[in-house]
């Protein structure tokens, strides 16, 4: 009797470290959740999961307002991610890095706040976001170009453990 029940024993063990592996591997989501985060657009980073909007949203030079078209989007992954029981985010404005950094970091929460605004419209709780201006560390691309400093003004959404 014994050895089976420290056979049991050991089989839970593995059994149980199985399924963490397994939720780890989703970034902390079910499957279920996963998938509808993969429908909306987002991606599992190192950083967890991820939905960078510089493809879809980009920002002028010295500018943090949004399109309507765009606010409607993200009130739409908005409500997708509630209907999934996601509505813990974190919303990471970035700029280029012309100006001053002081600014940038000013003009980045300001980004942020923007993209944040419809996701609240969707039934999000305000109180569940967390908004944060990054400034222009961590570009994505070269600030060398006009091209690249365009791609550096963006804002991305993480799913927020």
């Amino acid at each position: 009797m014994s050895q089976l029940s420290n056979t049991f024993k050991i089989g839970g063990a593995v059994a149980l470290t199985l399924v963490i592996s397994a939720c780890q591997s989703l970034g902390g989501v079910s499957r279920e959740q996963a998938q509808e985060l993969r429908d909306q657009g987002f991606v599992l980073t190192p950083d967890g999961w991820m939905l960078r909007y510089s493809e879809r949203l980009l920002f002028d030079h010295d500018d943090a307002t949004i399109r309507q078209d765009t606010a409607q989007q993200i009130v739409a992954v908005g409500r997708h991610l509630k209907r999934a029981g996601i509505t813990h985010l974190q919303v990471v404005g970035y700029t280029d890095n012309v100006g001053l950094a002081s600014y940038n970091e000013t003009l980045s929460l300001r980004r942020a706040q923007a993209v944040a605004e419809p996701l609240i419209q969707s039934g999000i709780p305000g109180r569940d976001l967390t908004i944060v201006g990054m400034g222009e560390s961590h570009p994505i691309t070269t600030n060398a170009t006009p091209e690249g400093r365009s791609e550096n003004r963006r804002v991305a959404i993480f799913v927020d453990q």
